[in-house]
């Protein structure tokens, strides 16, 4: 630890101990970059995502990038201007793969999207009517339907999702409702 980097220096210093250091060196670097920066970075990506797991995410993967290739930098330059673009694409990216999966990792995909979390579960039977009904809607008014209604979802979710402002969510809601309704009273 005595040999590792003095708080004193400058993230041009630093950045030349990540390329050149021993592993120790790097280690004692990163640490002082990341107290330094990890602040700014966590604000930066939280403005765009919104989300503070994923926030979190894009902070660690943005020092990664900082540790797999150092930016070359000038003795007068800070760091926090690569790390602030960086982390900036990079909360881009997370946001696109939000838009295509429905979740913020690949992993979790549609799944985590449309997961139920009912407090109390719907019986079977009325489950599968329930399906059966919201089928014979229209297209436009099934795709915010189904997941408000069947799983959950939170508008903002579903708007986000599908491209839509949560008025116009509420308003496709409030017409497949008087549609399921209207068809309920016809089956009776």
């Amino acid at each position: 630890m005595g040999s590792g980097p003095k708080p004193s220096c400058r993230d041009f210093e630093l950045v030349l101990i990540l390329r050149t250091g021993t592993d120790s060196q790097r280690d004692d670097a990163l640490r002082e970059l990341m107290d330094r920066h990890t602040p700014s970075v966590f604000g930066a990506a939280f403005k765009i995502v919104k989300n503070t797991e994923g926030a979190n995410d894009i902070v660690q993967a943005a020092f990664v990038k900082l540790v797999e290739k150092p930016p070359e930098l000038q003795p007068d330059q800070s760091l926090g201007g690569w790390l602030h673009t960086v982390s900036h694409h990079l909360a881009l990216d997370q946001i696109d793969k939000y838009k295509r999966f429905g979740a913020f990792s690949e992993d979790d995909g549609e799944r985590a999207m449309w997961t139920s979390r009912r407090a109390a579960p719907v019986e079977h039977a009325e489950y599968k009517q329930m399906l059966r009904r919201i089928a014979t809607l229209p297209l436009p008014l099934k795709v915010v339907a189904e997941p408000y209604l069947m799983h959950d979802v939170p508008v903002s979710v579903i708007a986000q999702k599908r491209g839509l402002t949560p008025a116009a969510v509420y308003a496709r809601l409030k017409k497949a409702k008087a549609y399921l309704v209207r068809s309920r009273t016809k089956q009776r």
